[in-house]
């Protein structure tokens, strides 16, 4: 994991695997290319790797930090009534 990966950590911390409930994972970043109009726009996305029995899930990275936000604003919303 790079350091201070904030998404790495928080997708790590939150992990339990849905095949056998294990809450040990490793997390993965993966660089991927997309070949856009005129432009290679490169897309991250989070493996998070269950380590008992290898099931797998992807992150896009920005939907996950739009998710993040948007629950962090709720949040803000609720506590300011």
């Amino acid at each position: 994991m790079a350091k201070q990966d904030v998404v790495a950590d928080n997708l790590q911390k939150a992990f339990v695997c849905p095949k056998c409930r294990c809450k040990d994972a490793q997390v993965r970043r993966l660089f991927v290319n997309s070949a856009g109009f005129l432009n290679f726009m490169p897309v991250i996305f989070y493996s998070v790797t269950c380590t008992l029995c290898g099931y797998t899930e992807f992150y896009d990275e920005l939907a996950y930090k739009k998710q993040t936000e948007q629950a962090a604003e709720k949040i803000r919303a609720v506590q300011e009534i």
